[in-house]
């Protein structure tokens, strides 16, 4: 176990439409310029994550070395394509969840799934080991979904 390695999670509004002036085909090309950009960087700086996205929010989980992870926290709580950037969790772990990828996007549908409706409550962050493991686990089980059924 790597002593700084850290897990991170946040919930987001999401802007795109905005910035995209509601053209889907911009959105999309935005989301995959995203994720690809951010599977690069990740790689190479031995973070490994998901980023959930369903037209309203973002919720994302980042594992990696604490201070890069505090870093790139800070980025996206300035990023114009975040709005009312609210942290979730981050904690020190012993694994990561989601080792074999270094950025994966999970399509989910509007409203939030009733799964992770509770992240839009107002809450403090917490270092609860529980709360952040069941949104790992709801997390890994939408991208599972949208894999068999892609």
């Amino acid at each position: 176990m790597s002593e700084n390695l850290h897990r991170i999670g946040y919930i987001s509004c999401s802007q795109l439409k905005s910035l995209c002036k509601d053209q889907q085909d911009k959105i999309n090309e935005s989301l995959s310029a995203l994720v690809l950009n951010s599977k690069t960087k990740n790689s190479k700086n031995g973070v490994t994550g998901a980023l959930l996205y369903n037209g309203d929010h973002f919720v994302q989980v980042l594992e990696g070395d604490k201070s890069y992870l505090e870093a790139l926290y800070q980025k996206i709580l300035v990023d114009s394509r975040h709005q009312d950037v609210r942290l979730l969790f981050k904690y020190p772990v012993k694994t990561r969840a989601f080792n074999a990828w270094a950025m994966e996007l999970v399509h989910a549908p509007k409203p939030l799934p009733v799964s992770l409706s509770y992240l839009l409550k107002d809450q403090k962050p917490t270092a609860s080991n529980a709360f952040a493991d069941n949104t790992v686990a709801l997390l890994k089980e939408l991208l599972v979904d949208q894999r068999k059924i892609g």
